[in-house]
Protein backbone atom coordinates (compact mmCIF):
# COMPACT_ATOMS: atom_id res chain seq x y z
CA UNK A 1 0.00 0.00 0.00
CA UNK A 2 2.79 2.52 0.96
CA UNK A 3 4.61 1.69 -2.54
CA UNK A 4 1.13 2.00 -4.37
CA UNK A 5 0.51 5.33 -2.40
CA UNK A 6 4.11 6.62 -3.49
CA UNK A 7 3.72 5.92 -7.07
CA UNK A 8 0.44 7.23 -7.36
CA UNK A 9 1.76 10.69 -6.14
CA UNK A 10 4.61 10.92 -7.90
CA UNK A 11 2.70 9.89 -11.26
CA UNK A 12 -0.60 11.11 -11.07
CA UNK A 13 -1.27 13.68 -8.14
CA UNK A 14 1.47 15.32 -8.35
CA UNK A 15 1.75 16.04 -12.15
CA UNK A 16 -2.03 17.11 -12.07
CA UNK A 17 -1.81 19.54 -8.94
CA UNK A 18 1.45 21.18 -11.59
CA UNK A 19 -0.81 21.24 -14.39
CA UNK A 20 -3.99 22.29 -12.68
CA UNK A 21 -3.58 24.58 -9.73
CA UNK A 22 -1.99 27.58 -9.95
CA UNK A 23 1.24 28.61 -8.52
CA UNK A 24 0.38 29.21 -4.63
CA UNK A 25 2.67 32.13 -2.97
CA UNK A 26 5.64 30.85 -0.99
CA UNK A 27 5.93 29.06 2.10
CA UNK A 28 4.61 31.38 5.32
CA UNK A 29 4.30 29.95 8.72
CA UNK A 30 1.50 32.75 9.36
CA UNK A 31 -0.62 30.99 6.28
CA UNK A 32 0.28 27.44 7.91
CA UNK A 33 -0.96 28.77 11.19
CA UNK A 34 -4.42 30.58 9.48
CA UNK A 35 -4.54 27.14 8.06
CA UNK A 36 -4.60 25.36 10.47
CA UNK A 37 -6.96 27.89 12.96
CA UNK A 38 -9.46 27.21 10.02
CA UNK A 39 -9.48 23.31 9.89
CA UNK A 40 -9.10 22.55 13.69
CA UNK A 41 -13.29 23.08 13.96
CA UNK A 42 -13.25 19.95 11.33
CA UNK A 43 -10.76 17.84 12.76
CA UNK A 44 -12.58 18.35 16.41
CA UNK A 45 -15.43 17.26 14.68
CA UNK A 46 -14.29 14.46 12.58
CA UNK A 47 -12.24 12.96 16.04
CA UNK A 48 -15.27 13.28 17.82
CA UNK A 49 -17.27 11.71 14.60
CA UNK A 50 -14.91 8.33 15.05
CA UNK A 51 -15.48 7.89 19.06
CA UNK A 52 -19.25 8.35 18.23
CA UNK A 53 -19.51 6.08 15.68
CA UNK A 54 -17.08 3.59 17.76
CA UNK A 55 -19.26 4.07 21.12
CA UNK A 56 -21.27 0.76 20.89
CA UNK A 57 -18.00 -1.59 20.43
CA UNK A 58 -16.37 0.37 23.48
CA UNK A 59 -19.72 -0.30 25.55
CA UNK A 60 -19.57 -3.67 24.20
CA UNK A 61 -16.45 -4.20 25.19
CA UNK A 62 -16.86 -4.25 28.71
CA UNK A 63 -20.33 -5.82 28.83
CA UNK A 64 -20.73 -8.83 26.14
CA UNK A 65 -18.44 -11.23 24.98
CA UNK A 66 -16.05 -10.90 21.96
CA UNK A 67 -18.77 -12.63 19.67
CA UNK A 68 -20.90 -9.72 19.78
CA UNK A 69 -18.06 -7.51 18.54
CA UNK A 70 -17.92 -10.15 15.28
CA UNK A 71 -21.75 -9.85 14.72
CA UNK A 72 -21.65 -5.88 15.01
CA UNK A 73 -18.43 -5.47 12.47
CA UNK A 74 -20.40 -8.27 10.03
CA UNK A 75 -23.56 -6.23 10.08
CA UNK A 76 -21.85 -3.17 9.81
CA UNK A 77 -20.00 -3.77 6.47
CA UNK A 78 -23.64 -3.73 4.18
CA UNK A 79 -23.89 -0.22 6.10
CA UNK A 80 -20.09 0.79 5.24
CA UNK A 81 -20.88 0.21 1.22
CA UNK A 82 -23.81 2.80 1.39
CA UNK A 83 -21.38 5.19 2.84
CA UNK A 84 -18.17 4.70 0.48
CA UNK A 85 -20.48 4.77 -2.52
CA UNK A 86 -22.38 8.29 -1.48
CA UNK A 87 -18.71 9.38 -1.01
CA UNK A 88 -17.81 8.22 -4.46
CA UNK A 89 -20.89 9.81 -5.90
CA UNK A 90 -20.77 13.06 -4.50
CA UNK A 91 -17.07 14.20 -4.07
CA UNK A 92 -16.33 14.65 -7.10
CA UNK A 93 -19.13 16.83 -7.06
CA UNK A 94 -17.68 19.27 -3.98
CA UNK A 95 -15.64 21.79 -6.14
CA UNK A 96 -18.68 22.22 -8.29
CA UNK A 97 -21.20 22.78 -5.47
CA UNK A 98 -18.44 25.32 -3.30
CA UNK A 99 -18.48 27.16 -7.38
CA UNK A 100 -22.00 27.18 -7.47
CA UNK A 101 -22.54 28.60 -3.84
CA UNK A 102 -20.11 31.27 -4.52
CA UNK A 103 -22.65 32.51 -7.51
CA UNK A 104 -25.99 33.86 -5.65
CA UNK A 105 -27.49 32.99 -8.91
CA UNK A 106 -26.83 29.30 -8.82
CA UNK A 107 -27.43 28.70 -5.28
CA UNK A 108 -31.27 27.27 -5.81
CA UNK A 109 -29.31 24.77 -8.23
CA UNK A 110 -26.88 24.41 -4.85
CA UNK A 111 -30.02 23.42 -2.61
CA UNK A 112 -31.32 21.05 -5.64
CA UNK A 113 -27.89 18.69 -5.69
CA UNK A 114 -28.34 18.59 -1.71
CA UNK A 115 -32.01 17.19 -2.43
CA UNK A 116 -30.95 15.21 -5.32
CA UNK A 117 -27.52 13.36 -2.90
CA UNK A 118 -30.49 12.37 -0.57
CA UNK A 119 -32.61 10.82 -2.54
CA UNK A 120 -29.77 9.11 -4.11
CA UNK A 121 -28.72 7.66 -0.49
CA UNK A 122 -32.45 7.01 0.14
CA UNK A 123 -32.67 5.16 -3.12
CA UNK A 124 -28.83 3.15 -2.32
CA UNK A 125 -29.90 2.05 0.85
CA UNK A 126 -33.17 0.38 -0.48
CA UNK A 127 -31.37 -1.31 -3.31
CA UNK A 128 -28.71 -2.69 -0.37
CA UNK A 129 -31.79 -3.50 1.43
CA UNK A 130 -33.32 -5.37 -1.30
CA UNK A 131 -29.89 -7.04 -2.38
CA UNK A 132 -29.66 -8.50 1.51
CA UNK A 133 -33.01 -9.17 2.17
CA UNK A 134 -32.53 -11.91 -0.97
CA UNK A 135 -28.59 -13.14 -0.84
CA UNK A 136 -26.93 -10.67 1.36
CA UNK A 137 -27.55 -12.54 4.75
CA UNK A 138 -27.13 -16.30 3.25
CA UNK A 139 -23.37 -14.85 1.93
CA UNK A 140 -22.55 -13.41 5.00
CA UNK A 141 -23.41 -16.76 6.34
CA UNK A 142 -21.50 -18.85 3.85
CA UNK A 143 -17.97 -16.12 4.23
CA UNK A 144 -18.42 -15.71 7.82
CA UNK A 145 -19.33 -19.64 8.72
CA UNK A 146 -21.80 -18.27 11.23
CA UNK A 147 -25.83 -18.52 10.47
CA UNK A 148 -26.71 -14.46 10.24
CA UNK A 149 -30.39 -15.35 9.40
CA UNK A 150 -30.99 -14.83 13.37
CA UNK A 151 -29.74 -11.17 12.76
CA UNK A 152 -32.08 -10.23 9.92
CA UNK A 153 -34.17 -7.88 11.60
CA UNK A 154 -31.03 -6.26 13.25
CA UNK A 155 -29.08 -6.03 9.69
CA UNK A 156 -31.87 -3.55 8.26
CA UNK A 157 -31.57 -1.38 10.86
CA UNK A 158 -28.05 -1.39 10.38
CA UNK A 159 -28.84 -0.51 6.98
CA UNK A 160 -31.23 2.09 8.01
CA UNK A 161 -28.16 3.38 10.14
CA UNK A 162 -25.81 3.21 7.16
CA UNK A 163 -28.39 5.60 4.96
CA UNK A 164 -28.32 7.96 8.02
CA UNK A 165 -24.14 7.70 8.20
CA UNK A 166 -24.35 8.60 4.34
CA UNK A 167 -26.36 11.48 4.94
CA UNK A 168 -24.39 12.34 7.95
CA UNK A 169 -21.27 12.59 6.05
CA UNK A 170 -22.57 14.65 2.86
CA UNK A 171 -24.20 17.33 5.15
CA UNK A 172 -20.98 17.64 6.89
CA UNK A 173 -18.92 18.56 3.46
CA UNK A 174 -22.53 20.90 2.70
CA UNK A 175 -21.78 22.71 5.79
CA UNK A 176 -18.09 23.40 5.31
CA UNK A 177 -18.71 24.37 2.19
CA UNK A 178 -20.63 27.00 3.56
CA UNK A 179 -17.83 27.64 5.78
CA UNK A 180 -19.68 27.28 9.23
CA UNK A 181 -17.54 24.17 10.48
CA UNK A 182 -17.22 26.03 13.94
CA UNK A 183 -21.03 25.56 13.93
CA UNK A 184 -20.27 21.31 13.19
CA UNK A 185 -18.05 21.04 15.69
CA UNK A 186 -21.16 22.35 18.34
CA UNK A 187 -23.07 19.65 16.79
CA UNK A 188 -20.84 16.96 16.91
CA UNK A 189 -20.02 17.95 20.82
CA UNK A 190 -23.76 17.56 21.43
CA UNK A 191 -24.22 14.01 20.04
CA UNK A 192 -20.93 13.16 21.40
CA UNK A 193 -22.71 13.92 24.85
CA UNK A 194 -25.72 11.85 23.65
CA UNK A 195 -23.64 8.71 22.59
CA UNK A 196 -21.88 8.71 25.97
CA UNK A 197 -25.53 7.29 27.95
CA UNK A 198 -27.64 6.02 25.08
CA UNK A 199 -25.54 2.91 23.84
CA UNK A 200 -24.82 2.13 27.80
CA UNK A 201 -28.27 2.02 28.65
CA UNK A 202 -29.96 0.16 25.34
CA UNK A 203 -26.36 -2.61 25.62
CA UNK A 204 -26.69 -3.16 29.37
CA UNK A 205 -31.03 -4.02 28.93
CA UNK A 206 -30.77 -6.09 25.52
CA UNK A 207 -27.41 -6.46 24.96
CA UNK A 208 -26.57 -6.85 20.82
CA UNK A 209 -29.45 -5.13 19.39
CA UNK A 210 -29.03 -2.11 21.84
CA UNK A 211 -25.67 -1.63 20.29
CA UNK A 212 -27.42 -1.63 16.84
CA UNK A 213 -30.35 0.23 17.77
CA UNK A 214 -28.68 2.46 20.04
CA UNK A 215 -26.05 2.98 16.47
CA UNK A 216 -28.94 4.08 14.85
CA UNK A 217 -31.16 6.28 17.22
CA UNK A 218 -27.79 8.60 17.87
CA UNK A 219 -26.81 8.92 14.03
CA UNK A 220 -30.47 9.81 13.84
CA UNK A 221 -29.55 12.51 16.62
CA UNK A 222 -26.64 13.99 14.73
CA UNK A 223 -28.76 13.84 11.00
CA UNK A 224 -31.52 15.50 12.86
CA UNK A 225 -28.90 18.34 14.17
CA UNK A 226 -27.59 18.78 10.76
CA UNK A 227 -30.45 19.18 8.79
CA UNK A 228 -31.86 21.86 11.18
CA UNK A 229 -28.31 23.70 10.87
CA UNK A 230 -28.29 24.11 7.53
CA UNK A 231 -32.08 25.08 6.90
CA UNK A 232 -30.46 27.66 9.89
CA UNK A 233 -28.14 28.91 7.36
CA UNK A 234 -29.74 28.59 4.23
CA UNK A 235 -32.69 30.84 5.69
CA UNK A 236 -29.94 33.42 7.31
CA UNK A 237 -28.21 33.76 3.73
CA UNK A 238 -31.76 34.20 2.12
CA UNK A 239 -33.19 37.18 4.27
CA UNK A 240 -29.66 38.58 3.29
CA UNK A 241 -30.48 38.42 -0.31
CA UNK A 242 -33.92 39.64 -0.09
CA UNK A 243 -32.66 43.34 0.37
CA UNK A 244 -30.29 43.32 -2.39
CA UNK A 245 -32.34 41.98 -4.97
CA UNK A 246 -35.35 44.68 -3.84
CA UNK A 247 -32.80 47.77 -3.15
CA UNK A 248 -32.56 48.05 -6.77
CA UNK A 249 -35.75 47.59 -7.90
CA UNK A 250 -37.26 50.67 -5.74
CA UNK A 251 -34.10 52.85 -6.29
CA UNK A 252 -34.69 52.81 -10.26
CA UNK A 253 -38.77 53.28 -9.64
CA UNK A 254 -39.19 57.18 -9.16
CA UNK A 255 -41.39 58.76 -6.07
CA UNK A 256 -44.61 59.81 -6.83
CA UNK A 257 -43.71 63.27 -6.61
CA UNK A 258 -40.94 63.14 -8.55
CA UNK A 259 -42.80 62.02 -11.59
CA UNK A 260 -45.34 64.36 -10.88
CA UNK A 261 -42.17 67.33 -11.53
CA UNK A 262 -40.70 65.91 -14.11
CA UNK A 263 -43.93 65.74 -16.22
CA UNK A 264 -45.34 69.61 -15.38
CA UNK A 265 -41.40 70.36 -16.61
CA UNK A 266 -41.61 68.00 -19.91
CA UNK A 267 -44.51 70.03 -19.83
CA UNK A 268 -43.19 73.39 -19.97
CA UNK A 269 -40.13 72.53 -22.64
CA UNK A 270 -43.15 71.26 -24.95
CA UNK A 271 -45.11 74.51 -24.89
CA UNK A 272 -41.88 76.44 -25.20
CA UNK A 273 -40.60 74.26 -28.28
CA UNK A 274 -44.36 75.10 -29.44
CA UNK A 275 -44.56 78.95 -28.77
CA UNK A 276 -40.91 79.44 -30.92
CA UNK A 277 -41.88 77.00 -33.88
CA UNK A 278 -45.55 78.30 -34.62
CA UNK A 279 -47.84 75.97 -34.25
CA UNK A 280 -49.15 74.96 -30.70
CA UNK A 281 -48.75 71.19 -29.25
CA UNK A 282 -52.34 69.82 -28.24
CA UNK A 283 -52.87 68.55 -25.16
CA UNK A 284 -52.88 65.09 -26.31
CA UNK A 285 -49.41 65.52 -27.30
CA UNK A 286 -48.65 67.43 -24.48
CA UNK A 287 -50.90 64.16 -21.88
CA UNK A 288 -48.59 61.55 -24.07
CA UNK A 289 -45.09 63.41 -23.45
CA UNK A 290 -46.15 63.54 -20.02
CA UNK A 291 -46.94 59.65 -19.52
CA UNK A 292 -43.02 59.09 -20.86
CA UNK A 293 -40.46 57.68 -18.56
CA UNK A 294 -39.23 59.92 -16.80
CA UNK A 295 -35.77 59.08 -17.33
CA UNK A 296 -36.27 59.31 -21.42
CA UNK A 297 -34.43 61.71 -22.97
CA UNK A 298 -36.17 64.83 -23.99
Amino acid sequence: MAVVAAATFLFLTFPLALFETPKSRRVSMGNVGALFKQCFPLFAALFMYALIDNMPKFVMEGVLSYDNQLYFNALYFPAQAILLTIGLIYKPMLVRMAEAWADPGKRKRFDLTIVAVLAVIVAITLVVAGVMATIGIPLMSFMYGLDFEQFRGLCFIMLAAGGVTAAIDFLYQVITVLRRQKAVTRLYLITFGFSLFVPILLVNFTGLPGAVIGYLIVMCILFVLLVSEYIGIRMGFSKAEAPRETAPQQADRPRPSEARAERARRERVLEKRGAHAGPVVSEEARDLAGRRHPNDNE
